[in-house]
């Protein structure tokens, strides 16, 4: 009888459990439904109008087109939305919608929609669209969704930023190309055989065609010009079956460099990895790629490069040099960025010299490839006028990210102290502005990478020399501020501001803007400013649809580490506070978390993995975000240290209960908790994330997000230990969660996914093994199907989010009628 009252008893407490859940679900999910942040999607080129989206957590898919000229006009609504709508000049917008597009007539509000459509293409300069079927037949319209023709059976498409659109079409036993940029459509070309791509050149002048023999697969390029309507049909040597063509020009008077690539599939049985092999990566995919180069000259003239040595080759600009280097052979994997031993090649000649060793394969061109930039080996920037082979150098090592003028007179610098601009003729650099000594950043940038995006090789360059659009950071008063700088004269955009601009966005000539502003009490809000006005209108605010936040309060707490670093830590106060009451605290861990004190957080499934900020404080939480920095003790006793001085801090509170603090973290914070808790007493629990629990195996490790050898990350990386683990093997014993597993005193709850390719899994599983080991109170959620960050919206992510909070509320809060924590806690309930 008694047992029978006892499964009674069980399934009451799992039934009301389940309903609090539901219920909890129910309201989290309302308040979701009304918050939202705001995101910036697009600007027209006159800056008459801005696309914002309201995106709420559980959508995203409304957008809202607002006019910046009048004031009272409301603005237009588009729902479920795929795509970023396209202007249509100033005159319209079209957005694919699911299987449908919408054109919007701007100025008179009236919408027109386009059923059974799957693509969407627009030219924003002539105000013509086009919208591909899921017939793949092709409609092309003016700004006002009047027909001009149709294309049927079309199998690609290919458009420039402005104002070009060709589409390749099927027909009858060849295939043909297609102008639709105007209201006549223009056949241009055709071919007996399959035109696999087409692409449009940087200067828009010519059409790279790549044809695919129907016979052997091999590709061949055929080059149009535009303007002319001139073929020619250059004769590439040794192409292969399998090997990809990828075209660029070297001038805009018919030089053409080409690169074609054949990936060579390794062996399925057996995979040999040499112990001086600098390009390992190459086991990830499964193939060796082999390239080989070209170049074509106006003539029509084909000359392939020798490339026996299996190097990288890139366009500098120039279209007499070129740049060669070996991947991977000045690659020890210490540092992320391997240092490259750069070589010249000139065309003219068919030469090839020693350039320079280039540090973290760092190299900055100018537009037209007359100057290169890079640091050297001893950090120096080396300037060199690729015209002469003259070097020089710029002496200021805390110079970073240089970006050319456009006539490449002028060199500009980011860095942490202020603007900086090089006069290259006068070999001059000279601050500007006294004001401005703080965190620099150049905006209205061009950086076109010029090779893979394992190497920082770009050409750099001003989009309007006119004008240089900065952003200014002083990380001390966390404030932001915008200028532009106009002939050395600096023009406020937005003044120092204490609110949080998350979104900031200009239009082509950069003399209109949008931005977001925001804080932990004031929802985001749209604002619009011009280079003519003095004051921001505002678009848009979603202050009335979350009230309560107005009423959140916050404290920023000063501390000081063991080193006598000044740190600090924000201190969030539960919603609807009340001093005489005693709360429990939760305590977030990563590195510098203070410069987030001014965001405005939603309650949400996508908020930062198994943290929801705003549900925490709802739910009558304190909630602390220490900073944390490095020091000569290691990653791991840092951590503790710092943590410690936070929690010292505020001890003496009254109304936090310093009996129930729990400690979270997530991936880099998950092995600052992992280390923490088997060094503390001072925490009811810890929930710690796809965390490393061994580094010194983690060091020895291959990182397949990475695509490296790990031990850099330990040297020059994040773990900031500084040495080898051979040259100071107690400094990483000293900072390993798992050597000391058996003293963690409280219960954890670890989760990782199983597709983690950043911290993998079983680092996770290792430290539930030990716990378990030393029967200490642990459980493990192990999710099959994901990566380092469960995927947003996923089930899985929602049933984390939902453990997360079961978990503080039992430990926390003493609510211990949670079944799936029963089967841990109490020793009998398996």
């Amino acid at each position: 009888m008694r047992s029978f009252k006892n499964i009674i008893i069980l399934l009451l407490l799992v039934g009301i459990s389940f309903c609090q859940g539901q219920t909890l679900r129910g309201t989290l999910e309302k308040k979701m439904a009304q918050q939202y942040r705001i995101k910036i999607l697009a600007m027209s080129p006159k800056g008459n109008w801005v696309i914002a989206g309201k995106h709420y957590d559980i959508n995203k898919d409304t957008i809202e087109i607002f006019s910046t000229k009048n004031k009272i006009q409301k603005p237009h609504l588009l729902t479920k939305t795929l795509d970023i709508p396209i202007f249509l000049q100033e005159e319209a917008v079209v957005a694919l919608a699911k299987d449908k597009a919408v054109l919007v007539s701007l100025n008179d509000r009236r919408q027109k929609v386009f059923d059974n459509i799957k693509r969407v293409f627009a030219s924003s300069d002539t105000g013509t669209f086009a919208l591909l079927n899921t017939a793949d037949k092709l409609s092309v319209y003016n700004n006002k969704g009047a027909s001009y023709y149709e294309i049927d059976s079309v199998v690609n498409i290919t458009k420039d930023n402005v104002s070009k659109i060709f589409v390749v079409r099927k027909g009858e036993n060849k295939y043909e190309i297609y102008d639709t940029s105007s209201q006549n459509k223009k056949k241009i070309y055709e071919s007996p055989v399959l035109i696999k791509r087409i692409e449009i050149s940087d200067s828009k002048k010519t059409l790279y065609i790549i044809e695919q023999n129907s016979t052997d697969k091999t590709e061949s390029l055929v080059l149009l010009d535009i303007k002319s309507g001139n073929i020619s049909k250059p004769i590439l040597q040794d192409i292969d079956t399998g090997d990809y063509i990828v075209v660029s020009e070297m001038n805009e008077e018919g030089k053409y460099f080409v690169n074609g690539q054949t990936k060579i599939p390794k062996n399925k049985n057996v995979e040999i990895w040499y112990g001086n092999d600098g390009d390992l990566s190459k086991h990830d995919t499964g193939f060796d790629p082999i390239d080989k180069y070209w170049i074509i000259t106006n003539n029509n003239h084909v000359s392939a490069i020798d490339n026996k040595d299996s190097k990288k080759i890139f366009l500098s600009g120039s279209d007499k040099y070129l740049f060669a280097f070996k991947r991977g052979k000045l690659q020890n994997y210490t540092v992320d960025n391997q240092n490259i031993d750069l070589q010249i090649l000139d065309t003219q000649n068919n030469t090839a010299k020693p350039f320079d060793i280039v540090k973290s394969a760092y190299f900055t061109l100018s537009k037209d490839g007359e100057f290169s930039i890079y640091r050297d080996l001893q950090d120096k920037w080396v300037l060199c006028n690729l015209s002469t082979m003259k070097k020089g150098y710029i002496q200021d090592h805390s110079l970073q990210n240089p970006v050319f003028s456009k006539d490449a007179s002028l060199i500009y610098f980011d860095s942490q102290k202020g603007i900086f601009v090089y006069n290259i003729q006068k070999d001059r650099l000279i601050k500007i502005s006294e004001n401005l000594s703080k965190k620099v950043k150049i905006l209205n940038k061009e950086s076109l990478p010029l090779i893979g995006s394992y190497f920082k090789i770009y050409r750099s360059y001003l989009k309007n020399d006119n004008s240089v659009l900065i952003k200014v950071r002083d990380d001390e008063e966390n404030k932001t501020s915008y200028y532009t700088i106009v002939n050395k004269d600096l023009k406020s955009i937005i003044k120092s501001s204490e609110n949080y601009i998350r979104d900031f966005y200009y239009n082509r000539n950069a003399n209109f803007f949008a931005y977001t502003l925001e804080n932990y009490n004031k929802p985001m809000s749209l604002y619009y400013v011009d280079d003519h006005k003095k004051e921001p209108i505002i678009l848009l605010t979603n202050e009335n649809r979350d009230a309560a936040v107005k009423n959140l309060k916050i404290e920023i707490i000063n501390y000081i580490n063991s080193d006598y670093q000044k740190l600090k830590g924000i201190l969030y106060y539960p919603t609807n506070f009340e001093p005489k009451k005693k709360y429990p605290m939760i305590v977030r861990i990563y590195q510098i978390q203070n410069d987030s004190a001014n965001q405005y957080d939603i309650i949400g499934y996508n908020n930062p993995a198994s943290f929801d900020l705003r549900t925490l404080l709802d739910q009558g939480y304190f909630v602390y975000l220490p900073d944390i920095v490095f020091g000569p003790k290691g990653t791991g006793l840092s951590a503790l240290d710092c943590v410690n001085k936070a929690l010292d801090t505020i001890q003496n509170r009254p109304y936090i209960d310093q009996s129930k603090i729990g400690l979270t973290g997530h991936s880099h914070g998950g092995y600052e908790t992992n280390f923490i808790a088997t060094h503390s007493n001072r925490f009811a629990a810890y929930l710690s994330g796809a965390g490393n629990s061994d580094i010194v195996r983690s060091y020895f490790s291959y990182n397949y997000n990475f695509h490296s050898p790990f031990y850099w990350q330990y040297e020059n990386g994040q773990y900031e230990l500084k040495f080898p683990f051979s040259e100071n093997k107690k400094l990483y014993f000293d900072n390993n969660p798992i050597y000391n597993v058996e003293k963690v005193n409280a219960p954890i709850l670890l989760w990782a996914g199983k597709k983690d390719e950043n911290i993998k899994w079983d680092q996770v599983m290792e430290f539930y093994i030990g716990l378990k080991r030393n029967n200490k109170d642990v459980i493990a959620l192990f999710y099959p199907n994901q990566g380092h960050n469960p995927s947003f919206n996923s089930e899985d992510r929602k049933d984390l989010y939902y453990r997360t909070l079961e978990w503080w509320d039992y430990f926390l809060k003493d609510k211990t009628n949670i079944d799936w924590i029963n089967k841990q806690m109490k020793k009998d309930a398996l």
